[in-house]
């Protein structure tokens, strides 16, 4: 099976607005949580904390959790797009879909790299222990603290 180059930039677009605004993502509350530390948000993996945390306007992302939901995404919706493929589709919408799909893409790219909300701190990985947390499942969650 050839890798379609255009598929491939498809798919990295949709799972850049994902992540980006939290269209599906788990928020894991710690186990012992105060009040000094952030939710934790990401899926499947932890990649960024809540907004705000610590009396500050800074969000964590933690490079691991954002490469490793970069990868599944991509991979998934590449899927989705090979299978979605083999159906007649008209090619009007077609070319309507796709154009959604880059706008869309490239918004959640500028907003990641240049969000006026707050300022990004980049970090490997999260330092918190996450055995023992709740996960809750959310749409288009704010990433804020309830």
């Amino acid at each position: 099976m050839k890798i379609n180059r255009y598929h491939l930039l498809l798919s990295f677009f949709i799972t850049s607005f994902v992540i980006e605004f939290n269209v599906i993502t788990f928020r894991t509350i710690l186990e012992n949580h105060h009040e000094h530390e952030p939710n934790l948000f990401g899926f499947p993996l932890i990649c960024k904390t809540s907004v705000p945390w610590v009396n500050s306007m800074e969000q964590n992302v933690y490079l691991l959790g954002l490469f490793g939901n970069l990868i599944v995404g991509i991979v998934s919706f590449y899927l989705i797009i090979i299978l979605l493929n083999k159906i007649e589709i008209p090619k009007m919408v077609r070319k309507i879909s796709n154009f959604i799909i880059m706008t869309f893409g490239i918004i959640s790219i500028l907003s990641f790299l240049f969000g006026p909300f707050e300022d990004k701190c980049y970090n490997w990985n999260h330092p918190f222990d996450t055995k023992n947390s709740k996960k809750e499942i959310e749409f288009f969650s704010t990433s804020n603290e309830k």
